[in-house]
């Protein structure tokens, strides 16, 4: 029964971990591609665009120091974008996972019954 929970607990923290790790990495690359395609946001210099598109605080900051709105607009809606596509993709792999395990759990197995 332990080696049980610590395995589940295992399978959980490695879950939750390459999670956060696939799904962060993805938003982190929606982010920067809407953001580099936000029209006039070329105007913008390389050496205040380039670490504005590392994150949303970054680009906050170099928009309040420098005063450029357009940034500040760009970098909101580009966040809000990464992680509106970003849900929908861990929505689908949670939704493909559950459909696989549906499918791959033996017939006539039931919990019913069991014990703790």
């Amino acid at each position: 029964m332990v080696n049980a929970g610590a395995l589940e607990e295992t399978s959980y923290e490695l879950g939750a971990t390459l999670g956060v790790a696939i799904l962060g990495t993805i938003s982190a690359l929606i982010f920067r591609g809407h953001l580099v395609e936000t029209p006039g946001i070329t105007e913008i210099p390389a050496e205040l665009l380039d670490p504005a598109k590392e994150s949303l605080g970054a680009s906050m900051a170099i928009a309040g120091e420098f005063d450029i709105p357009l940034l500040a607009d760009a970098a909101s809606s580009s966040f809000v974008h990464s992680l509106e596509v970003t849900s929908f993709i861990g929505a689908a792999i949670m939704a493909a996972v559950g459909v696989l395990v549906f499918v791959m759990t033996p017939k006539g197995t039931s919990a019913a019954g069991g014990s703790h």
